[in-house]
């Protein structure tokens, strides 16, 4: 479904047409609401350690997080996620309509021009901030990696790349979106941190492979929908038995990345220690779910992985907050 196209949008689904009908009351109150709902709020913490792992790891001192460049990087990757996530409501109205009809409604609350004006006007600033951070710093490579982002962040969810149905490039698309620019976007955001570029892509890759291992077995909970709805995720092209081993040898990955590049940044051995024991609870739990699945029918494959799915809160946020303190003791260690 295209950004700008209202086609299919209307009157397509029953249960669409009922969320359309279904107002959750009027007023500035509901209007916040519904805008706050389509940025994804519960994805706060996750989008605060993207926002800070790479400061942490990349800046001199501490002071130089207290600067209007360190705060260009950080409402750009705040930014991003929105943009992100209300593209994704605004084209998954109607499924959302069946599945998660809190966004769909949120979406009818706000109007479909609304939500488009708030997702251009929030590109917009992205890129004007892009620009002030690139005059500031000199690093002009700021802009285009803005400029990525953003595409990035509109077609996930729309044509003509449709990263969500693009099969089992899904996978480095959302590594791409949620992680690889936008942490980038933070370390170049800092004029003067004198960077080991080989330490730090490690570390940004390793957290986005244990991130999206984490994430694939979220994607993984919605099969039987996709399936039936004709949307070619990661999961409905792999199948869950295939699917699930790479989100295990992601995870497992990640976890070995992760402690080697925090040692190389500076971090305590009991910091890196502590990021080395969350990703291996997060892989013993995943594992044992993979070997279980592995030969199951479908119905019995899906009752095992949602047995383990509703732990994918948890564990996003396990790993990244135990990665953002051991960057964090990295920083104050300088």
């Amino acid at each position: 479904m295209a950004l700008d196209s209202d086609q299919g949008a209307r009157g397509e689904h029953p249960l669409y047409a009922a969320s359309c009908r279904d107002e959750t009351g009027g007023g500035i109150g509901a209007w916040l609401s519904a805008a706050l709902a389509i940025r994804r709020p519960e994805y706060t913490i996750a989008t605060l350690c993207i926002a800070t792992i790479p400061a942490f790891a990349v800046a001199n001192a501490p002071g130089d997080l207290i600067t209007l460049d360190y705060l260009c990087g950080f409402l750009l990757v705040v930014f991003a996620v929105q943009v992100g996530d209300m593209v994704n409501c605004l084209a998954d109205r109607e499924l959302d309509a069946m599945f998660k009809p809190r966004l769909s409604r949120a979406v009818h609350t706000l109007g479909l021009r609304s939500v488009r004006v708030q997702i251009w006007v929030t590109s917009a600033v992205m890129m004007a901030l892009a620009v002030l951070s690139a005059s500031r710093t000199g690093h002009w490579d700021m802009v285009l990696l803005v400029a990525i982002e953003v595409m990035l962040g509109f077609q996930y969810s729309v044509p003509p790349l449709h990263g969500k149905a693009r099969g089992a490039l899904q996978i480095p698309i959302v590594s791409s979106a949620l992680f690889l620019f936008p942490m980038l976007i933070v370390v170049r955001s800092l004029p003067d941190a004198q960077v080991e570029w080989a330490a730090v892509l490690l570390l940004i890759v390793a957290f986005g492979a244990a991130e999206e291992g984490v994430i694939l077995v979220n994607t993984a909970e919605d099969y039987p929908e996709d399936l039936e709805y004709g949307i070619r995720t990661s999961v409905v092209a792999l199948g869950i038995p295939k699917a699930m081993a790479v989100a295990t040898g992601m995870i497992a990955c990640g976890g070995v990345g992760l402690p080697i590049a925090l040692l190389a940044l500076g971090t305590p051995v009991w910091a890196a220690a502590l990021v080395a024991a969350v990703s291996a609870w997060h892989l013993v739990t995943i594992a044992s779910m993979a070997f279980r699945v592995r030969a199951l029918p479908v119905q019995d494959a899906m009752r095992e992985l949602l047995r383990t799915s509703r732990f994918v809160p948890l564990f996003c946020c396990t790993i990244a907050l135990a990665v953002t303190l051991a960057a964090f003791t990295a920083l104050t260690g300088r």
